[in-house]
């Protein structure tokens, strides 16, 4: 009973566009439909473009993904070079976050005792 109440209180916390993603999502699970399934990810991506620029950098993560997703199954293709290109962008973009002064930092942070631990192997 208390996971019912969770639930319930989760589902009572969503806003709009959240309860017509949850909605959907369960149609899509329902009725396993190409055309659902793009619908669904389409809505996530009016989400979260109706509240730009004040998204976090992992939403537009989400939206560059559901938006090559969204091409991939429009398209009844599957686009390969897009997404190691997306791979590629993503992989650059979480390694330029890291790098800030804390992660550099031997107090705070395992990068330099990574580091010191590669140049000792190399030689």
């Amino acid at each position: 009973s208390q996971w019912i109440q969770a639930v319930i209180g989760n589902l009572t916390a969503l806003g709009q566009w959240e309860v017509f993603q949850v909605v959907a999502l369960v149609v899509c699970f329902a009725w396993p439909r190409r055309s659902i399934g793009v619908l669904t990810l389409v809505m996530r991506m009016a989400h979260v473009i109706s509240r730009l620029p004040t998204t976090w950098d992992s939403e537009w993560f989400e939206l560059l993904t559901d938006l090559a997703l969204v091409t991939a199954l429009a398209s009844n293709s599957w686009p390969t070079t897009a997404m190691r290109v997306q791979a590629g962008i993503f992989y650059l973009a979480a390694g330029i976050h890291k790098l800030n002064s804390s992660f550099l930092d031997p107090r705070y942070s395992c990068a330099s005792t990574y580091g010191f631990q590669l140049l000792v192997a190399a030689g």
